[in-house]
């Protein structure tokens, strides 16, 4: 299962940057939380389900919520909205071989990047049409990308292309985007994807980056590999400066304590 970043491991005590003085930033390495133990959640749930031995009723749940005033309901939505998530970030390839238009192997071939993720889109979106026009205000459909095959090559700009639609909602104020297989987010080997992924956080204006180091910390990399991950790291921070915090998580059990 692949490692995930919990923000709520984290202290809520984060310097604030004051105006017109540089943003504080905060570097935590930290380990992956355990999944949940199913006997406890299963516990819990039928705690909540148990009847208030006052008057016998069940309080699971609210079935009146389109009953309270539009405004009470727009502040729940707009609440939930700015609940942080944890987004996962994994970058996907493929190689493209157009022998019709006369290229050889070596100039045909273009590694085609695209950004995916495992993380649902907010429920907020499913609930009803109003919780969704609420949510669209601030989550935002974001990571498409378009690739220009003929500009790749070198043969200049043409109208063939291949684009990945955006699939990714994410509230830029709020989330955390974790960027999974950081070895391919490699400033040295793909910069250009380094490049447009550091060109979206600072569109977003995100404030919290976590990268998964888990390959890093059980040995998979040598020294140059290392030094390379440091660099891509380092590259985002420069580049980005408005990253209130980047976290490194990994499940390796000898750093938890």
């Amino acid at each position: 299962m692949a490692p995930e970043c919990d923000p709520s491991t984290r202290s809520d005590s984060q310097p604030v940057a004051q105006p017109n003085t540089p943003a504080q930033h905060t570097l935590v390495l930290r380990s992956a939380p355990q999944p949940p133990n199913n006997h406890e959640s299963r516990t819990a749930k039928a705690d909540r389900s148990e009847k208030d031995p006052g008057n016998g009723i069940t309080l699971t749940e609210f079935t009146r919520f389109k009953e309270l005033p539009l405004e009470l309901r727009l502040n729940i939505w707009d609440l939930v909205a700015f609940t942080p998530r944890n987004i996962d970030i994994w970058l996907g390839e493929r190689t493209f071989l157009n022998e019709k238009m006369g290229w050889t192997e070596n100039t045909a071939r273009y590694n085609i990047y695209f950004f995916r993720s495992t993380t649902a889109p907010p429920l907020l979106l499913h609930v009803d049409q109003e919780a969704r026009a609420e949510g669209l205000k601030v989550y935002k459909l974001d990571f498409r990308v378009v690739h220009d095959l003929k500009r790749a090559a070198g043969l200049g700009p043409s109208n063939l292309e291949i684009s990945f639609d955006p699939s990714i909602y994410i509230n830029w104020a709020v989330d955390t985007l974790c960027v999974m297989n950081t070895s391919k987010f490699s400033i040295r080997t793909n910069d250009f994807i380094c490049k447009d992924l550091a060109s979206r956080l600072k569109a977003g204006n995100i404030g919290r980056l976590a990268f998964n180091v888990e390959y890093l910390v059980r040995g998979f990399m040598d020294v140059p590999e290392i030094q390379n991950a440091v660099r891509s790291w380092r590259y985002f921070y420069l580049q980005y400066r408005n990253i209130r915090e980047i976290v490194l998580s990994s499940q390796s059990s000898h750093l938890r304590g």
